[in-house]
């Protein structure tokens, strides 16, 4: 990683150039916790617990929560059809 850094303009003038192909299988590194080992084969091992998803899972749910507690408890459910009905 640390040669990433100090070879960052070199390696984004190869992406640019097409010399250094990015798939779409590889996955960013934000959706990794920090610290991640990448290891061929188990690129599932620590997918989606990085911190900036984890914040964001917990910001939605906080909301939706604060939300339900504003509109005095009247929850919306959603059936599986897709239709809304209010309780």
């Amino acid at each position: 990683m640390n040669d990433f850094f100090f070879f960052s303009s070199t390696f984004m003038q190869k992406v640019q150039n097409g010399e250094i192909k990015i798939k779409a299988k590889e996955f960013p590194s934000f959706l990794y916790p920090e610290g991640t080992e990448y290891i061929i084969g188990n690129e599932f091992d620590g997918l989606l617990r990085g911190p900036l998803l984890v914040r964001v899972s917990v910001l939605v749910f906080w909301v939706r929560f604060k939300l339900m507690l504003l509109s005095g408890f009247s929850v919306y459910f959603l059936r599986p059809s897709g239709s809304v009905q209010q309780r």
